[in-house]
């Protein structure tokens, strides 16, 4: 973790040639989680939905953006989506990769991989809805306000043991999409900083 955060603090003010363009589902957390990124050198563009926000929607985003002026060779494409309302992302999932894109799956939400940062699974505290994540994540923070501009200081320094976290989960190797419970966004946050050490040295 140490290296990580050397990592982040030598980079504030610059900016890594690696592009990261992340389509997702909601508007909010994973935009407020991702772009602070861009804080420390990681060129992080997230694309929110606009309207409906079905992963067929989402991926159509993502597929725009790579036809539009701003897509450059060498983008890092991601689709981030969960399975709590979509539970059959098979087809999305193939389509995405078949368009050469990266894809991020949380089974149930974004906020199981939130929880791993600071704590192991615990299911007795959370259960294994999206809102018993949400309810968890306020119980056990303090009231933890993900909605603070300055939020990433508490999440960032933590990004590896969230990786090693989601990792054990058994449901995050099941293919093509993670079981509950499980999460592929450690894939993304692994190729942030291999890119972060690859510009570091």
């Amino acid at each position: 973790m140490s290296d990580w955060l050397g990592l982040l603090a030598r980079q504030v003010g610059t900016r890594d040639p690696k592009r990261f363009v992340v389509a997702v589902e909601g508007d909010k957390k994973e935009k407020r989680y991702l772009e602070p990124l861009q804080r420390y050198g990681v060129w992080m563009k997230v694309l929110p939905p606009e309207g409906h926000s079905s992963p067929q929607a989402v991926l159509q985003k993502l597929n725009e953006y790579r036809e539009s002026e701003d897509w450059m060779p060498g983008d890092e494409l991601w689709l981030m989506v969960d399975t709590d309302r979509w539970p059959n992302l098979l087809e999305i999932r193939q389509e995405a990769e078949r368009s050469g894109h990266n894809v991020a799956i949380s089974n149930p939400c974004f906020e199981l991989w939130q929880w791993l940062h600071f704590f192991d699974l615990d299911e007795e505290k959370t259960g294994t809805s999206c809102g018993g994540y949400k309810k968890a994540l306020g119980d056990e923070t303090g009231g933890f306000n993900y909605k603070n501009i300055n939020s990433h200081q508490k999440w960032y320094p933590q990004i590896p043991e969230a990786i090693r976290r989601a990792k054990e989960l058994p449901g995050t190797h099941s293919e093509p999409v993670p079981q509950l419970p499980g999460t592929t966004v450690y894939r993304l946050m692994e190729r942030v900083i291999d890119n972060k050490k690859h510009n570091g040295n």
